[in-house]
């Protein structure tokens, strides 16, 4: 037994490491090769590939009164655990202090899309719980301070981004029920219960105003593999018809052609499918209608191990917003190496092997794909029509005792403060967001424009 435990606590600190990847190879043996846990068939072909958010089922957050209506700005935040947490909190405090003419108030409340991951979500979940109670509270944004609210939160013991939650990992029944009901109630909490995808979403010709950017946790569908994005329209798109929530199966009774299906569902419950580290966190079910079985199961888990970076959904959501000028910020908190060489001349050893195993397939998929966003975003983005995409990456590789803190969900008050701080300073030395700035201040932006041929 002791073993065992052993073993399972080696392989948890391998998945934390980068709270991100499994090789889709395993998976794909580990679904294929027995009957063991088998495929339920859908009725609907297409949900056979990945799917894209759909824009269209929601109200423009354009309709936030913002002053430059002709800008569209979407944030992913990657994961990484409370590392990830505390330094996408601090990338936050640092575009809050920037004002410009062009802003309704600061940069951050200019964000119109959040694209999370694991830890990453931890972070954007604490920022947008907190900017609506505020709103409940007021009515408005206008004096809303998330540096006043993290000053607040670092000087009480019931801190949301640092709360020790290794006890919810690896043992104990219902362990990823009751993890989900603890942020529910800390993280995510508000005065009638926790933060819900109808206090966020606002569905089209609806009467109701969009007063909070729209927020997309990412996670990743156990049976192939691919990204879903945990929002109302793609749980409509399942047919997802019973989640859990407090430990208590709850039935969404709407019909699904209702505008506002599954606005009920609370957030806790896809930020926890985000956090699922497999082995350490058990994955997130969802029961369905959709299938030609009597009913079907989606089984979620950590969106890392699909897309760490949750680029992806904000690409799409880039693409479909009509809004002109199109930025895209990448909040990347992963700890890789560019060093080819080792010190030593001795083979790895096993454990060191199953350690690089745990983050080699993400590792190489930044290598490759991470470089290029910038060429794809513009690719991609300036082809659809827009008049300039700009791209800004705001990560740790400057930071080398940051990247040495662990992505474990449990963290000193010391580590992270300097986290915070660094998340901070990253954005306040960007030399993309400051030339950015100076540009639309001045009325005329040039930076990241499209070639003349590519817009409409």
């Amino acid at each position: 037994m002791l073993r065992n435990r052993l073993i399972l606590a080696v392989i948890y600190c391998l998945m934390m490491t980068s709270c991100s990847t499994i090789s889709r190879q395993i998976l794909h043996i580990g679904n294929t090769s027995s009957n063991r846990y088998p495929a339920a068939h859908t009725q609907n072909p297409l949900l056979e590939k990945p799917q894209l958010v759909d824009l269209s089922q929601y109200k423009s957050v354009n309709t936030r009164g913002k002053k430059q209506n002709n800008l569209v700005i979407a944030l992913a935040a990657s994961g990484g655990g409370y590392r990830a947490a505390n330094f996408t909190l601090g990338v936050l405090l640092g575009l809050e202090k920037y004002h410009n003419q062009q802003f309704s108030n600061n940069f951050l409340q200019e964000i119109d899309y959040f694209s999370t991951v694991s830890g990453g979500g931890f972070a954007v979940g604490y920022y947008l719980t907190q900017l609506h109670n505020y709103l409940i509270e007021t009515g408005n944004v206008s004096n809303f301070s998330l540096k006043n609210n993290a000053r607040f939160m670092l000087e009480n013991k019931s801190n949301p981004l640092r709360q020790d939650l290794t006890p919810y990992l690896f043992f104990g029944k219902n362990r990823g029920l009751n993890l989900e009901k603890r942020i529910n109630e800390t993280l995510l909490a508000t005065s009638d219960g926790g933060l819900l995808l109808g206090d966020v979403f606002v569905p089209r010709n609806s009467s109701r105003q969009v007063r909070l950017p729209y927020w997309f946790t990412n996670t990743t569908i156990f049976q192939n593999a691919v990204g879903f994005a945990f929002s109302p329209d793609m749980l409509k798109r399942y047919r997802i018809t019973y989640f859990y929530h407090n430990n208590i199966p709850y039935k969404l009774r709407r019909n699904f052609d209702d505008l506002e299906y599954a606005y009920g569902v609370p957030y806790s419950v896809g930020v926890t499918a985000s956090a699922s580290v497999p082995f350490a966190i058990p994955p997130t079910t969802l029961i369905s209608n959709g299938c030609e079985e009597s009913s079907c199961y989606l089984q979620l888990m950590d969106g890392g191990l699909s897309d760490n970076l949750g680029v992806y959904t904000s690409l799409g959501l880039l693409l479909q917003d009509k809004s002109k000028i199109k930025i895209l910020i990448i909040v990347d908190a992963s700890k890789t190496s560019t060093q080819p060489f080792s010190q030593l001349m001795m083979p790895p050893t096993n454990v060191a092997l199953l350690w690089r195993l745990a983050s080699v397939s993400t590792d190489s998929n930044f290598a490759h794909i991470k470089p290029n966003i910038g060429f794809v975003a513009r690719d991609l983005l300036c082809e659809s029509g827009a008049s300039n995409v700009i791209v800004i990456s705001l990560d740790l590789s400057h930071y080398p005792q940051a990247q040495r803190i662990g992505t474990q969900l449990n963290l000193s008050t010391e580590a992270q403060k300097y986290l915070i701080a660094v998340g901070q300073e990253t954005v306040m030395k960007n030399p993309v967001i400051k030339k950015m700035l100076a540009q639309l201040q001045r009325g005329h932006l040039t930076l990241g424009q499209c070639p003349r041929g590519n817009r409409e």
